[in-house]
């Protein structure tokens, strides 16, 4: 994969492991264009994001800000986290159409919190723009974060092909072999034994602990 494109990450841990402590710390001023999906409203406070919550402000945000930089924070409605995935993903593709065709360099970021919500794990999903997304995304310069408690509960489409995978501490059997099929067998005995904030990072085929 070229430098010119976007990432995918997984962060996967129970409630109060430090996943979302971890994307606020360390992912959210590595892009100057973010967006992020924000059902539990955790990142509504950032310094520095606007908050909106329908898709008209958002794309009056986009619109304004399309050929610039932008932090907004997206919260859906409840229960219609899947379907507005779908839409915010298929606003955040054409955005990036003029990455793809080489006539801009700006790159963006969409970090997609409670990724169990709003992309369950279907065979056949009723609305397909992060599918999409996470398959012509990165020509189009778009990073993914998915942060979950239940990495087996999400979509396949996102789980394939991960560029980095940072496990906090969990327990459940479904989850855990999520963790061995991608990551093998000695990071499942890892995530066992880490402690609170502690997290494994798997990239390139290996992984390492980090944390307090």
């Amino acid at each position: 994969m070229s430098d010119r494109d976007g990432k995918r990450m997984a962060v996967y841990g129970r409630s109060g492991s430090g996943k979302t402590h971890l994307v606020k710390s360390t992912f959210l001023n590595v892009c100057d264009r973010v967006v992020i999906f924000d059902p539990e409203e955790e990142f509504a406070k950032e310094k520095g994001f606007h908050t909106v919550r329908t898709l008209e402000k958002l794309l009056e945000v986009l619109s304004d800000c399309h050929d610039s930089s932008f932090k907004v924070v997206f919260v859906p409605e409840v229960r219609m986290e899947e379907r507005q995935l779908h839409e915010v993903s298929l606003l955040i593709e054409r955005l990036q159409e003029p990455y793809k065709e080489e006539m801009s360099n700006k790159k963006l970021m969409l970090i997609v919190d409670e990724l169990s919500l709003s992309f369950p794990l279907n065979s056949k999903p009723a609305y397909d723009g992060f599918d999409r997304l996470c398959s012509r995304g990165r020509k189009r310069g778009i990073s993914i974060i998915g942060i979950t408690q239940r990495p087996a509960d999400i979509g396949m489409r996102f789980r394939g092909n991960l560029n980095r995978i940072v496990a906090f501490n969990f327990s459940t059997p479904n989850d855990l072999a999520v963790i061995a099929a991608t990551c093998g067998q000695e990071a499942v005995s890892a995530v066992r034994e880490l402690k609170q904030y502690q997290y494994i990072a798997y990239e390139n085929g290996a992984f390492t602990v980090n944390g307090p």
